[in-house]
């Protein structure tokens, strides 16, 4: 964002994780509220902030400023910085968490207590903002991004009725007293924004299979671990859309669980899958390439990515080490029967790795394929694998 920036009226503008880039002046005109929770706002000179008496602008939430006019150019400061307010005391100051360099304000994300809290499910209903389906009948905040939510020891449902941000995501579906299978679904048609601490699903008992479903779309707000039992008895199913705040934040997967992408996503960060299995069955699973910011698919180790259906994927796809006595396909890319697949980035992988097309499949590298040496092409009867626009390196 660039110019001159104004809220007027009662409007409320909220921004995160924010980037303003040669900004002359910031005015908020009336009653109305800017508030940049975390970001960076570069000038190139001085900055000027024009605050009505009943207007508020937040750097990083709470803190205010409400002074007339405030000209940031070449100080430079670490740790913090004050500045009076307009009678010279300090009401009605600034205070900024940081200042980087000459003609740069950071305005770092807000820290928030970590908490914990484990469902029940003893409600009439299964929303979340019911307090009754939390233990001891304590509702949590759902809105900080504190929060870090254990699902599956009671219950086999709960769901999303209004947007909500978490911390972190624990499945960890107990032996249940009552008989009840080991399935638990957050659903809904609201959004889970997932924080730093990202998804844990367990398997409680090696003999048990496990199955978890995450149906309420989802929103990645920091870059993601999701790490998974290493039992390979457990799915964990992710049947609603994933967005991002930023084309940095991918999801790291670890174990050798299954976990299947059901929907078509916006996300522009990458993918890390070790060890794991990944079944795709929508066009763009994997997200959207960033062609500013490129971030694909990284399988590596006993990882494999089964394509479902007939879908077209915009990532590229980076297949590498793999483990000694994996089996037979130790890390892959393969294909269904009688499908139509486009990948339109790059397809690379090393020495010894495979690529499997479905019999009467097509398999359309368009945007390349090249190999760190030899690779492994097994084919059904009547599949084909087409490398357009690109040459084949290997």
């Amino acid at each position: 964002m660039t110019g001159s920036f104004t809220v007027r009226n009662h409007g409320i503008v909220k921004m995160t994780n924010a980037t303003f880039s040669a900004v002359a002046s910031f005015s908020v005109k009336d009653s109305a509220r800017l508030e940049i929770h975390s970001g960076t706002i570069i000038t190139p000179t001085a900055l000027a902030v024009d605050i009505d008496e009943d207007a508020r602008l937040y750097l990083n939430e709470g803190r205010t400023m409400q002074v007339a006019d405030f000209h940031y150019g070449t100080t430079r400061a670490k740790g913090g910085a004050y500045y009076q307010g307009p009678d010279g005391t300090n009401e009605g100051a600034i205070v900024i968490d940081q200042i980087e360099g000459p003609g740069c304000i950071y305005v770092p994300a807000r820290e928030v207590e970590t908490t914990f809290a484990t469902w029940d499910g003893g409600g009439a209903d299964t929303d979340i903002r019911t307090k009754e389906n939390w233990e001891e009948d304590a509702l949590p905040d759902l809105d900080e991004g504190g929060l870090v939510a254990t699902f599956g020891s009671a219950g086999s449902l709960a769901t999303v009725g209004a947007d909500a941000t978490f911390k972190g995501i624990v499945f960890n579906a107990t032996d249940k007293p009552d008989g009840r299978t080991n399935d638990f679904a957050i659903v809904g048609a609201k959004t889970m924004n997932i924080l730093s601490e990202g998804l844990v699903a367990l398997a409680p008992s090696a003999d048990e299979y496990y199955h978890y479903t995450l149906g309420a779309p989802l929103n990645l707000q920091a870059e993601q671990v999701w790490t998974l039992p290493s039992s390979g008895k457990t799915v964990l199913d992710v049947t609603a859309p994933i967005s991002a705040d930023s084309s940095k934040f991918g999801i790291s997967l670890g174990g050798a669980a299954t976990v299947n992408l059901r929907a078509s996503n916006t996300m522009a960060g990458g993918w890390t899958i070790s060890n794991t299995t990944v079944y795709a069955s929508a066009d763009d699973a994997f997200g959207v390439t960033d062609v500013s910011d490129p971030h694909g698919v990284s399988v590596s180790k006993a990882g494999q990515v089964r394509l479902l259906g007939s879908h077209t994927y915009d990532k590229s796809f980076s297949l590498t080490s793999s483990a000694p006595n994996a089996g037979p396909y130790p890390t892959m890319l393969a294909t269904q029967d009688g499908t139509t697949n486009y990948i339109t980035r790059a397809v690379s992988t090393s020495s010894g790795q495979y690529l499997q097309c479905g019999k009467n499949a097509l398999l359309v590298l368009e945007g390349g394929l090249s190999c760190g040496g030899y690779f492994n092409l097994n084919g059904g009867a009547g599949s084909r694998v087409v490398v357009t626009n690109k040459s084949f390196n290997g």
